[in-house]
């Protein structure tokens, strides 16, 4: 993987559950109120308390926006979420950002934000990482997580 400039990449917040989903291959996509900058290339996943962990990484392969129902009805079995906690998820919201998750890297060792030494916290959704940080991520031993399909 070649080094990313500022705006490739993000450090992205997710509820422990759904970030082993996603380490584990089992989650494909993951769900937003909010989209991501265009060019977002890879996220950086951090499991959020109790964990308070960077797990992995993965690939964006592509990113849609759509009404939460449209969203549910293409990618409803790709999410690792039930039904009324996706609508409670989007409740008061009219478009929902879902990003298809490409090849998964899983850290061998988690690690925590402070590790990193760039004094960054844990963002409440997610904040773009520049290079340096990126590549002290990467420079971590991980496992490539075997490819899976997203549904639709």
């Amino acid at each position: 993987m070649a080094t990313s400039s500022t705006g490739h990449v993000i450090l992205l917040s997710i509820l422990p559950k759904y970030a082993d989903a996603i380490m584990s291959g089992q989650k494909t996509v993951e769900f937003r109120k909010n989209g991501i900058g265009k060019g977002v290339q890879y996220v950086v996943v951090y499991a959020s308390a109790p964990q308070k962990r960077l797990v992995g990484y993965f690939e964006v392969s592509r990113v849609e926006r759509a009404s939460p129902s449209a969203i549910w009805k293409r990618y409803k079995q790709s999410g690792v979420i039930d039904k009324d906690a996706f609508f409670k998820y989007y409740s008061g919201h009219k478009n929902a950002t879902c990003f298809a998750i490409g090849r998964v890297w899983k850290l061998k060792r988690a690690m925590s934000i402070e590790s990193l030494h760039l004094n960054l916290s844990a963002p409440q959704s997610f904040c773009y990482l520049d290079s340096k940080a990126w590549n002290q991520v990467k420079r971590r031993k991980a496992v490539r997580i075997p490819a899976h399909r997203t549904r639709t």
